[in-house]
């Protein structure tokens, strides 16, 4: 494998330089309180009115390890393709795979941080390249693709022990992502590579419609619903109502058992409609029966019988 190009060659990697750049600025104004993580985590609200979201994903990390090991390997491997490929061609690699990857972890799971789903992405694009383009022969050797792959595993373990929780959807999405990118670049037979164009269009298409529509019927994460039930009670702060009443339909469709969701919503079902054709009583009584010790949400559905009496 060529050993990667001096760090004092970073002018002549601009989109290399400039994301990895961005990702250690966001990371440390984050973790120094400069500015809140908020507006860079995957949400719903990407599919709404803040579609950066997609890819802002990929800039905070979770700590210094997780920055360091995903900026390595960005320098690393996305140098070999910018000084191969071009700064243009390189800027949409990584912008589809962050894109995907992130679009695909919120789609299957909570959702995460980080460039690790790019990093995956690239030795994936470049493990087909390496095969098909005399260009990238060198680009990336056998050890490495054996470390990837081991440290994938580890990262499994680790999240289904609950010992860590890391992106593995992201991890693996990213590489089945930069393998179509590879064959859509690599030279050869027309089908083959309109075949990984097709391929990549259809895989980019589903992970997002995944994540924007079908995320009830995809998810397997039980902290899934989180996302859109905090947002609702801020926005129930805020009296935001109709966006309360739509964060928390999304937040009861990914958890129908979520008292904390139910209460909220019956709240804002007295400002505004929502899409299930129930009352704020039928709300409360939703949450009253998953938990019926809660004095505070025994009080509200008593009081609104009274009402209705």
């Amino acid at each position: 494998m060529q050993p990667a190009p001096s760090l004092s060659r970073f002018p002549a990697f601009p989109v290399v330089t400039v994301i990895g750049a961005m990702a250690i600025f966001v990371t440390i104004a984050i973790k120094t309180g400069k500015t809140d993580l908020m507006p860079f985590v995957m949400s719903s609200v990407a599919f709404d009115n803040e579609p950066w979201r997609l890819a802002a994903s990929a800039l905070p990390h979770g700590d210094a390890i997780h920055l360091i090991f995903n900026i390595v390997w960005l320098w690393v491997l996305g140098t070999r393709l910018e000084e191969t490929l071009g700064h243009v061609t390189t800027f949409f690699i990584m912008l589809v795979l962050a894109v995907g990857s992130g679009a695909a972890e919120y789609a299957f799971a909570q959702g995460g941080i980080g460039l690790s789903g790019v990093g995956y992405g690239l030795v994936g694009c470049l493990m087909v390249l390496a095969r098909y383009d005399s260009r990238f022969r060198d680009a990336i050797d056998r050890r490495t693709l054996m470390l990837f792959l081991a440290w994938f595993v580890l990262c499994v373990v680790l999240t289904v022990t609950d010992t860590w929780a890391i992106g593995n959807v992201a991890h693996g999405s990213g590489f089945m992502l930069g393998i179509l990118i590879g064959f859509v670049l690599a030279p050869g037979p027309h089908v083959r590579r309109a075949a990984g164009l097709a391929g990549l269009l259809l895989a980019v298409t589903a992970v997002l419609a995944g994540a924007a529509w079908f995320r009830p019927q995809l998810n397997f994460s039980r902290y899934a619903s989180v996302d859109d039930a905090e947002r609702g009670y801020l926005a129930l702060g805020d009296q935001r109502y109709d966006l309360a009443v739509r964060h928390l339909e999304r937040a009861l469709a990914l958890d129908p058992n979520d008292a904390g969701s139910w209460f909220n919503y019956g709240i804002a079902l007295q400002h505004a409609s929502g899409h299930r054709g129930m009352t704020t009583l039928e709300a409360w009584e939703r949450s009253l029966a998953l938990e019926p010790m809660n004095m505070k949400t025994r009080q509200a559905v008593e009081n609104a019988r009274a009402l209705m009496r």
